[in-house]
Formats: C-alpha cells, sequence, structure tokens
C-alpha cells in the first residue's frame, strides 16, 4: 500500500510507501537514450514486461527499459494512444480521445471499443490525458489540470476526486501531464513535453525534473548545490521604454545589470531598484552574457563584440559569430546564458546549441546541436524568448516581452511570468 503525504488540503501525493532501510539501494530510471521523437515528449506510458516501459508517441510505441537505457521492439496501433494503464498481469487499457480498450499483451489482442463513460469518470472529463498506477489498488488519472484516484473496474472502492493538480506540490510548470508510469523500484515517472519527474519511493520529496533524451545526453542536468538566493528580484523601478521589454541583458559585479533595448541601455539593480541614466550603444544588442571576470559578449547580427568593463582603453574585439561554429542559417543569436563554468547555451528562435569552451580536441572549444528548443521541456516558454540573463546570485532571468520570469533551463522549473511593471488595483 502507498503512503500518502499531506499536501496541506489532505490530499495524497504521489509518494509510495517508503522503502525500508535495510532494502537495497533504489536505482532511478535513466530516461536519457529513449528512441527518437520521444524527445519532445511521450502521449502515454505503460508498465510493460520486466523493467521495460512501454513509451507511445500516438499510434506507435517502443519498449524502453529504463534500469539500462535501452530501447527495443516497436509496437503499432490501429489509433492513437492517449495514456494507458496495466489492468491486470495479462491486461492493460488503452485511452483514445473519448473511448477505452483492453490490450491483452500475451495475445496482443485488442478488445472492441468502449465509451470513456462507462468507467463512471466525472462529467466534463471526455478524455483521459494520463494514468498509473497510484497503489496496490487504485489508478491515478490525469485530465487536463486535474486529477482523481479510483479502483480498476470491478476492484472494490470509490473514485476520490477530481482534485487540482496543483494540490499535488508540483512546479507551476507541470500544471497538466501528458503521461504517467509506476516505473521501476516504485518510481512514478510523470512526462510533460521534453522533461520528465520522477517521485521518489523512499523519501519524501520530489526528484528535479530531468530532460529527456539529447537534452540530458549533453549533461544539461541541475548544477550541484543549492541556488543561493539573496533576495526576491524587482524590476517594479525599470523606467520606459525598458519596461516594455529587453533584447538582451547581462548582469554585471556590484549588483547591477546592463539591460538593452535595441541600442537604447540602461544600468539597473532588480535587488536595490537603483536606476541609472539611459545611455546609448554604438549598435544593436540582440544577446549577452559574461565572457570572464571582466569582460562582456554582446551579440550583434552576425557579429560578436566582447567589451572589457574594467579597461575602456582596451578597445573591443568583434568576431563573425560564425566562428563559434553556429550554422550559416543562424542570421544571429537571439539569446544567451552561462549554463556553468565549462557551457554555453545559445539560442535562435526555436532552436538552441551547446558551446562547450573546452569540449574539443586538445581543450579547444566545441559546439553541438542545433537542436530543437522543445527539447529542454520549457513549458510556457517554449515558444521561444527575447533575453536570458544569468544574475550573479545563481538565477536565470528569462524575458519575452513585457513580462519576465525566474527560470531554471536545465531542470524545467519556473515561476509564473509577471509583467515588469505590475499592475496596480
Amino acid at each position: 500500500m502507498g503512503a500518502l503525504l499531506s499536501a496541506g488540503l489532505g490530499l495524497a501525493i504521489l509518494v509510495p510507501a517508503a522503502i525500508a532501510a535495510e532494502d537495497p539501494p533504489l536505482i532511478p530510471p535513466n530516461w536519457n537514450r529513449v528512441p527518437d521523437g520521444f524527445a519532445t515528449g511521450a502521449t502515454a506510458a505503460l508498465s510493460y514486461t520486466g523493467d521495460a516501459v512501454l513509451l507511445f508517441s500516438s499510434n506507435r510505441a517502443w519498449a524502453y527499459e529504463p534500469l539500462l537505457a535501452e530501447a527495443s521492439e516497436a509496437f503499432d496501433f490501429p489509433f492513437p494512444v492517449h495514456a494507458a494503464v496495466r489492468w491486470d498481469a495479462d491486461e492493460a487499457i488503452l485511452f483514445s480521445d473519448d473511448l477505452v480498450y483492453t490490450w491483452n499483451l500475451e495475445t496482443d489482442e485488442i478488445g472492441e471499443p468502449e465509451s470513456l463513460i462507462s468507467l463512471g469518470l466525472p462529467e466534463g472529463w471526455l478524455h483521459v490525458d494520463a494514468a498509473a498506477w497510484f497503489d496496490d489498488e487504485r489508478w491515478i488519472l490525469f485530465h487536463e489540470q486535474e486529477f482523481l484516484v479510483m479502483p480498476p473496474p470491478g476492484d472494490e472502492g470509490e473514485l476520490e476526486g477530481p482534485f487540482s493538480i496543483s494540490d499535488l506540490g508540483l512546479d507551476p510548470l507541470w500544471r497538466d501531464i501528458d503521461a504517467a508510469v509506476l516505473a521501476m523500484d516504485g518510481y512514478v515517472s510523470l512526462f510533460r513535453g521534453g522533461r520528465v519527474l520522477d517521485l521518489s519511493p523512499n523519501a519524501q520529496f520530489v526528484d528535479p525534473a530531468q530532460p529527456l533524451g539529447r537534452a540530458a545526453e549533453l549533461g544539461l542536468s541541475p548544477p550541484p548545490g543549492p541556488v543561493i538566493v539573496t533576495a526576491d528580484l524587482d524590476f517594479g523601478a525599470l523606467p520606459p521604454p525598458f519596461s516594455s521589454g529587453l533584447t538582451a541583458g547581462v548582469c554585471l559585479p556590484e549588483e547591477e545589470c546592463l539591460l538593452v533595448q535595441g541600442r537604447r541601455a540602461i544600468l539597473y539593480s532588480p535587488w536595490t531598484r537603483e536606476v541609472g541614466e539611459p545611455f546609448m550603444l554604438d549598435r544593436n544588442v540582440d544577446a549577452a552574457l559574461r565572457w570572464d571576470e571582466s569582460r562582456v559578449a554582446l551579440f550583434s547580427g552576425s557579429k560578436l563584440v566582447i567589451v572589457d568593463l574594467d579597461d575602456e582603453s582596451a578597445g573591443i574585439e568583434v568576431h563573425p559569430i560564425s566562428r563559434l561554429g553556429v550554422p550559416s542559417r543562424w542570421p544571429r543569436v537571439t539569446a544567451a546564458v552561462v549554463h556553468d563554468s565549462e557551457r554555453w547555451l545559445l539560442f535562435n528562435g526555436d532552436e538552441f546549441m551547446v558551446y562547450a569552451l573546452h569540449g574539443g580536441a586538445n581543450g579547444a572549444p566545441a559546439i553541438g546541436g542545433p537542436f530543437p528548443l522543445a527539447e529542454l521541456g520549457l513549458g510556457y516558454w517554449a515558444d521561444g524568448f527575447d533575453a536570458l540573463m544569468n544574475t550573479w546570485d545563481g538565477r536565470l532571468v528569462v524575458v519575452r516581452g513585457d513580462g519576465w520570469s525566474q527560470l531554471d533551463v536545465t531542470s524545467g522549473t519556473t515561476v509564473a511570468p509577471v509583467p515588469f511593471i505590475p499592475e496596480t488595483n
């Protein structure tokens, strides 16, 4: 039986029963090598045989073993599968729009479709987005921004819910779920976009969301150690026209940031709300990041401009962005961010690249990509953004239009976007 962890409203959060201390240590699922096509998400997931999981993409499914990080056989189904859950040792339930099917895993026989209404789901539940075993006796089903728990058809017990997914205590990014499965060693894995969230059975906390597929292979995982947050960021004193949007930003020492809109620039501190005098740059700036302790890199069209902030007499260095290895179809870099001491992430529209400062032969720089932006699983920001900015205390500010948010590009966590100038009643 699964243990219940209070979510503040008496609701059950998805944490199965704790494992005894003498039990062998658990091995978390490894989703790094999912088949091509799943790096942007799965439509359904199903416990299959042994440690294998079936990952569905519409009407096609692949068997994947998260313990070995290996994909094997593929299956084709006569209809798109939007959710799936095992019924018993031999059969599974497949959800497709407003219909449900039984699938015999031994004979591969698919039963006649029945209406979703036959399961006795709440009014308005016209489809199921994700399904998994909740504990030994109940399923958990997800529909848009709600979930419920219920026994399989014919078993004793009552349906509980629906409840809001927000009551599970997950990050706001996980406001809806694409797929779910009770995977190996009791981990409940939730899928959304290009990310998977593993709910640990041996501790009462949720493991950080991880990217699926190629992004994980590139090492885009959260850096070790806690983020040091010194104060809430506040852009409420940002004057126009900067309050209507930014094209670039880079944080400097002394708790101030260089914020840019085209050629217009200003020094502003989101920690102290101190505002400098606006000034003009000699070129439009599309993106910016810290090059080293004293220099910043400004991306301007097809050029990379390196400016020394401590030594004005040093002049500037100008290089074509092609020297970074970006593809010729990228006319510019629209956003850039320092991932860690060894890697940058460069963005253009719906693509990104990973620039490893010492990743090539003999320690030379190397670049990976371009990859689809969707592979980072950024939820609200998956359509792109205008600017990214590292803060000196370990956070990342993302900007689109006149709104901004704090974002962890490696774990898919974010806070809700807010306007630079908060609305007043």
